[in-house]
């Protein structure tokens, strides 16, 4: 002590200045005896009465506070804004204010067009097609990076009549067997889109061994939310069959053209007034002739071409692909108040936290769909 006291009175020397030292170091508070052991005493028998630790603490509250992340996200995404409002602090920028759409998820067909002429076409009998078009498909897609699994359900009346699984990783070949067609080798590939916000289109591509039938198969969500999945066939061996149509108004010839790209293929099934047969989707147009005529007298026209026609007058088809489309509606989401949870955070909550996510959305679709009586 005394030498620290010389070096300081030298220093502050140097630099001019005098210290002054009290006569007797000043008195300081004792601890009362036996604090330090007492309180390692207490530290001691509070860690035995509840055997954890200042880390398992730690750890704990770790834990609370990533549940209240999560679930100030779910609420986040319910309601939005409601995160602010309560706590007052705006939700971290990591929360998703729109969550990123996705086609991963369980699903219900809605309605199907095309289905006809697809089952016509792999020689289905008529009796089988028309059960076909009363059943309903579901499909189960689960999605993670590459890695893709679709199960598909058919049943009519509550009966399951089919059920597949196909898992795949996308840029890879593989193989399966379904129903109609039988074994297939096949390549799956994503399709971006133009929308930043819309998800990449799924599109497989499977070759069959019989008669070199392929079938396209396109997965994509519409802006309306639902999934179309459009199923293109075609054969490298032979084409379907030849169609022609008459158009005699004005108003059918604008509505077949609507539904022709500019490739002058049919983009869906077309049904025209008087026609016995609706116009498979992928049909293509390969000539004009006057009304009655058996062939064509004008080959190869163009979009263009086909709108300044002459009325009446006969067009001629070429069924070289079959074309339907079946749209899918999601289940289990929170359509109707703020946007659907995810299906891999809402898998993450704790059950009653489901629970409770299940029955607000069942007393919603009731409110949406009040009883006749009501």
């Amino acid at each position: 002590r005394h030498a620290g006291r010389s070096l300081l009175e030298t220093i502050c020397a140097e630099l001019g200045f005098e210290v002054g030292w009290p006569a007797e170091p000043p008195s300081l508070p004792k601890r009362p005896g036996g604090a330090a052991k007492n309180l390692s005493t207490k530290s001691e028998s509070s860690k035995a009465a509840d055997g954890r630790r200042p880390d398992d603490l730690q750890q704990e509250l770790a834990k609370v506070e990533a549940k209240v992340a999560k679930l100030s996200e779910v609420l986040e995404l319910l309601l939005p804004g409601a995160s602010e409002a309560i706590c007052g602090v705006s939700p971290p920028s990591a929360v998703p204010q729109r969550p990123q759409r996705t086609m991963a998820g369980f699903w219900l067909s809605d309605e199907t067009e095309g289905l006809e002429s697809l089952l016509e076409a792999l020689q289905v009998p008529a009796m089988m097609r028309s059960m076909a078009s009363a059943a309903q498909r579901s499909l189960q897609i689960d999605i993670e990076g590459n890695e893709v699994q679709i199960s598909s359900t058919t049943s009519m009346l509550g009966r399951q009549l089919e059920e597949t699984t196909t898992r795949f990783q996308v840029g890879s070949s593989f193989s399966g067997e379904q129903a109609l067609g039988g074994a297939f080798t096949a390549m799956a590939s994503w399709i971006e889109d133009k929308e930043p916000q819309q998800p990449a289109s799924l599109h497989l591509v499977k070759q069959f061994a019989t008669e070199g039938i392929q079938l396209d198969e396109l997965f994509f969500l519409q802006q309306d939310s639902r999934l179309a999945l459009t199923t293109t066939l075609s054969s490298s061996q032979h084409q379907f069959e030849d169609r022609k149509v008459e158009l005699h108004r004005q108003e059918e010839l604008e509505a077949f053209c609507a539904e022709l790209g500019e490739d002058l293929i049919l983009k869906r099934q077309l049904s025209l007034p008087g026609a016995i047969k609706a116009l498979p989707g992928g049909s293509r147009v390969t000539g004009l002739g006057p009304v009655g005529a058996d062939a064509a007298d004008q080959e190869g026209p163009t979009l263009t071409d086909l709108k300044k026609i002459q009325l009446p007058t006969s067009v001629f088809l070429c069924v070289e692909a079959i074309r339907s489309t079946t749209y899918f509606s999601k289940e289990g989401g929170s359509e109707g108040i703020g946007e659907s949870v995810p299906s891999e955070l809402l898998e993450s909550l704790p059950p009653e936290i489901r629970t409770a996510l299940a029955e607000r959305q069942e007393a919603y679709q009731a409110y949406q769909s009040p009883s006749p009586s009501s």
